[in-house]
């Protein structure tokens, strides 16, 4: 049979069946696009028939728009197929010297049903002409089409409005639409508007359809169509895109994409591309711009010239949510399983642009890639020109810009970012107002920014940090800042301080933009912070590793190992500011020595050169009403340290070698500079000294006593802050010698303080060098053999009323001994050793520099600990005073000391470890070096903390009182029949009891052995009181109860 053998009303059936099965092919292919996770339907290849009084039932229902369609008085159906028209009119084109045939049907109504959809695809319009090859069509008698086949279709015009309806909300709207056999192609070139359930779209300039070309060269044409090859959009296409959340159905995305050029589809391989003009520059109007609203009230820009999505269906079997209703399911049972989800997304041209108003951060790249099953974004710049510069991504916030070749965002299951990668050499700067650079800083490698707990900012190879402002450069290989988390919601002081207005803002698009700019900063809006603000950076910890280098006008140095700063914020209390602003103070003194307020510093301070194996400080910020300022506090040089001053004058120049050099105000306070070695060394033209610990001083006018001696003072108040009962004399003894200016009396060489009352109290002191403050003006009087005394200057001549002292600072490695007395007959011993210790009397705070260790052995008092039957301690001396046990206690510190003599509080910090237990005499140790913990005796045990506190507890009568430990921080505890690790481990004395806890929500484990020779349990919990009298463990919120392994 051919094709010119066919019927009209065939020919009509066949064309109105292609029409609508290349809508319904375009409508369900373009979901993906539409809305990222969309169901693929698939057909059987039979179709269900459909009994013709279902038809005639549902017609009304299909058009509810078109009531003539219930009435048409020809019909055609085949299968899920439908065609309803009123009037039929042939034109024989042979007659007027053309070829075939020409069918007119008005008005035109086509539908074509889905298995899985209640509502078909639609398709109505005025009229619709068919161009034949072929014969007539054939009516039947009843005035319906028959089911003849047409002849072969030509071409076909569908004039004026034509309106496509279908499930899920689609419409198509557009008109004078074209279909040709020679192209296989079905166009328009008025626009079309379409709708898909929350989303719409127009095209301003029609669209072209390609059907899928059958491989047979003796196809039938249109009618052996296979489906559609790509769907093109012309002319600007803008779609608005509503995204709901299904897991979040309160939750939406909202975009609308505005392409200059096209949109074209390729269902066959689920790709959706949108297009600009990309021989042109990056404007409004020639480019592809994507908008998002976001939740702070801003909106995202992209601008780009291609746009991709690229889909893929699902795997088969794959466990997804469905909108099927109860009641709605297919009654044959088949289910679609394939769901379409987006597999990448990318934007390229010759300029991409991300913009976001809300923080003010502008990307510029060529190229930009979204992974969401990887939860990745790249960014990289592609330079097909080979420029001179290298191709760099650029990121701009405010002031501060950060170019690097790759970028890649690592983001959580909630599209969150996790952590941003800059990869390839790169670098970061920070300008002030006319565009001078502030800050800078390069990388070989990598900077990453990751946030977890805490942000911190990695940077890796050739690290360099530079402040151009106070000519400041720090250098390394691997650095590593650890940004402070936002409390209450209230910014700290920034190292780098607001933007000021007038510079160069993210928003800024340069050559020939034509008015795409960003909004620029503004003092008096208060913008949303986001997680890293550039130019708000808030430093907790800085780190910088592997060959760093210091360099600043006055100060140059070498690491080789490590620097780590540690920032101490303060917040601003005073918003007002000078004619200097406070970011501009704060960076002038971010490294001390580096000021040159009065001249030339260097004339004044000179330069100082320094070598070591690490450096540690903390960078302390303050700020009053009109300055800010960041100065080095608590700067420690370690391993190997060797610096080198140098001045005009000659005289001023010296050297120092040592192990370390502490700095409390930085090297440009040089009277607070302590050099220790074994020993150091300072030398200079003048002199050279040798010691365990140095004071780097100044030349100062002072009394000086060469050669050994002693000093006597009388004192009316003892060691334990308590009234002597008498005024006692103390007594200090030196061996080099001894400065005094003024108030203070400095002593130098083995020196030994004594002071004994003999009734309550005996003290000594020893150390390399001891510093005395009076609390008023003093004079020394000379004795015999070198002895002097010290008598109040206020005092008249004949008046020797004693001196008062306000502080005692002794240095070096100091050793105390203090013995309590009770009627001339020792009670208690405390012994300390450390590096330093500064007391002041009229407070009673005192502090010590470790490593060292305190030792105190005092009477029980309660008369509750027991001495165990074998021999547990090592006698020193012992003095036997009476049968009751004492309790001994000994800790050991790495960090320092503190505490209070008139509230007795001590305070001991890092890496301190505290042996406690009774012992029968003054003089005795506990000794747990060689003893197990399953070994130890009882009642004895080992606490080890990064802080631990002991305290004196006031008792029921007034000489009788205990004592109490509180260890903070990794604390841990070992006795015989329990251990445990806890945040906070506490003892209690006066009532035998210890008490393990954790501050957050993590537990503590405590490991107990309920009798000797028992199981040891492996119990965790937020709380527990163990009494090792009793042996009894009471735990509270216990999480898990096991056998310890």
């Amino acid at each position: 049979m051919s094709w010119s053998s066919l019927t009209t009303s065939a020919r009509t059936v066949l064309v109105g069946m292609l029409m609508v099965g290349l809508y319904a092919g375009y409508a369900r292919l373009t979901a993906p696009w539409l809305e990222i996770e969309r169901s693929v339907v698939h057909h059987d290849e039979t179709v269900v028939p459909v009994r013709q009084e279902q038809i005639l039932e549902q017609t009304g229902d299909w058009f509810p728009a078109d009531p003539w369609v219930r009435t048409a008085g020809k019909r055609n159906h085949h299968g899920a197929r439908h065609l309803y028209f009123n009037e039929l009119e042939m034109i024989d084109r042979r007659q007027s010297g053309g070829t075939g045939h020409l069918l007119k049907l008005s008005p035109v109504a086509m539908a074509w049903e889905h298995r899985d959809d209640q509502i078909p695809f639609t398709m109505t319009a005025a009229s619709a002409t068919i161009q034949l090859d072929g014969s007539d069509g054939i009516l039947d008698p009843d005035n319906r089409m028959g089911d003849s086949n047409f002849a072969r279709i030509r071409g076909l015009l569908i004039p004026g409005d034509v309106r496509i309806r279908g499930p899920d909300g689609l419409k198509i709207d557009g008109r004078n639409f074209h279909v040709s056999e020679d192209s296989m192609k079905i166009w328009s070139n008025q626009p079309v508007t379409f709708v898909w359930k929350t989303h719409t779209g127009r095209a301003e300039a029609g669209v072209d359809i390609q059907l899928l070309i059958p491989a047979d060269p003796d196809h039938g044409g249109l009618t052996a169509s296979g489906g559609v090859h790509w769907v093109r959009f012309n002319g600007r296409v803008i779609c608005d895109l509503h995204v709901r959340d299904e897991q979040r159905p309160d939750k939406a995305v909202d975009l609308q994409v505005n392409a200059a050029r096209s949109l074209e589809i390729h269902p066959q391989v689920g790709s959706a591309t949108f297009m600009g003009h990309l021989n042109q520059n990056l404007t409004r109007d020639n480019q592809i711009l994507v908008t998002r609203p976001d939740d702070k009230g801003g909106v995202d820009h992209l601008y780009c010239s291609r746009l991709a999505l690229q889909f893929q269906p699902q795997i088969q079997g794959a466990t997804t949510k469905t909108d099927t209703a109860p009641g709605n399911t297919d009654p044959s049972g088949w289910e679609s399983q394939n769901r379409w989800q987006l597999l990448a997304v990318e934007a390229d041209g010759r300029r991409v642009v991300y913009h976001s108003s809300s923080e003010n951060l502008l990307f510029e790249m060529t190229n930009l890639r979204y992974l969401p099953s990887q939860h990745l974004v790249e960014m990289w710049q592609h330079d097909p020109a080979g420029g001179s510069q290298p191709p760099r991504v650029r990121l701009q916030q405010d002031a501060s810009e950060i170019l690097a070749p790759q970028v890649l965002a690592f983001l959580t299951e909630d599209n969150q970012p996790r952590a941003i990668e800059f990869r390839g050499p790169g670098s970061l700067s920070h300008t002030e107002g006319a565009a001078k650079t502030a800050l800078e800083v390069s990388w070989s490698r990598l900077l990453q920014v990751s946030s977890t707990d805490v942000t911190r900012i990695t940077i890796d190879g050739d690290v360099r940090i530079r402040q151009s402002t106070d000519e400041l450069e720090m250098t390394g290989q691997w650095a590593e800042m650890v940004l402070r988390p936002e409390s209450n919601g209230q910014a700290g002081t920034s190292p780098f301080g607001p933007a000021e207005s007038g510079i160069r803002t993210a928003g800024y698009i340069p050559d020939g933009a034509n008015g795409i700019t960003a909004p620029q900063p503004d003092a008096e809006r208060s913008r949303p912070r986001m997680d890293l603000d550039l130019d708000n950076l808030r430093p907790e910890t800085l780190v910088v590793r592997d060959q760093v280098r210091l360099q600043s006008p006055d100060v140059a140095g070498a690491a080789a190992e490590e620097l780590k700063l540690t920032f101490v914020p303060q917040p601003f209390d005073h918003p007002q500011q000078s004619a200097q602003t406070p970011r501009q103070s704060a960076q002038r003194n971010l490294f001390p020595g580096s000021a040159r307020e009065d001249g030339d510093s260097r004339n004044v301070h000179g330069f100082t050169h320094f070598s070591c194996d690490s450096i540690e400080a903390s960078l302390d910020w303050t700020r009053d009403d009109r300055t800010a300022r960041a100065t080095l506090q608590n700067l420690w040089l370690n391993g190997n340290v060797q610096l080198d001053h140098t001045t005009d004058r000659e005289d001023r120049n010296f050297s120092a070698r040592g192990n370390f050099l502490f700095a409390e105000g930085g090297l440009q306070d040089n009277r607070k500079i302590s050099l220790f070695g074994s020993p150091a060394r300072v030398s200079g033209r003048l002199s050279s000294v040798e010691g365990p610990r140095i004071l780097l001083s100044e030349q100062q006018e002072q009394m000086k006593v060469d050669g050994s001696g002693r000093l006597r003072l009388v004192v009316d108040r003892g060691f334990d802050g308590k009234p002597l009962p008498r005024p006692t004399p103390l007594e200090i003894y030196w061996g080099g010698q001894m400065e005094f200016q003024g108030t203070t009396a400095r002593f130098d060489g083995d020196i030994r303080a004594v002071m004994k009352d003999g009734s309550t109290q005996d003290l000594e002191v020893t150390c390399a060098a001891l510093t005395v403050t009076f609390a008023e003006s003093v004079r020394l009087r000379p004795g015999a053999e070198n002895a002097w005394s010290v008598e109040s200057a206020a005092a008249g001549s004949d008046d020797k009323r004693p001196a008062d002292v306000s502080r005692l600072q002794a240095e070096g490695r100091v050793s105390l001994r203090f013995s309590q007395l009770e009627q001339g007959n020792p009670i208690g011993l405390h012994r300390a050793e450390m590096s330093d210790f500064d007391l002041d009397t009229t407070t009673g705070a005192f502090s010590g520099t470790g490593p060292g260790w305190i030792e105190s052995t005092q009477p029980d008092s309660g008369g509750d600990v027991r001495v165990a039957p074998v021999v547990v301690a090592r006698s020193n001396t012992a003095v036997r005073v009476s049968e009751q046990a004492f309790m001994y206690v000994k800790a050991s510190f790495i960090g320092s000391v503190s505490g209070n003599i008139d509230s007795q509080l001590v305070t001991l910090q890092q890496h301190v470890s505290a042996v406690f237990g009774p012992v029968r005499h003054l003089g005795e140790t506990v000794d747990v070096a060689e003893h197990t913990t399953a070994a130890l005796p009882e009642q004895t045990g080992i606490l080890r903390c990064e802080e631990l506190s002991v305290s004196a507890i006031p008792g029921e009568q007034p000489d009788s009182k205990s004592f109490s430990l509180l260890a903070r921080q990794n604390a841990s505890l070992e006795m015989r029949q329990l251990s445990g690790d806890a945040d906070v481990v506490s003892y209690d004395h006066s009532k035998e009891q210890f008490i393990l806890r954790t501050d957050g929500d993590h537990l503590a484990t405590v490991l107990h052995r309920a009798q000797n020779g028992g199981d040891v349990r492996r119990v965790d919990g937020k709380r527990f009181e163990y009494y090792p009298g009793q042996n009894q463990l009471n735990a509270h919120e216990i999480f898990r109860v096991r056998a310890a392994q």
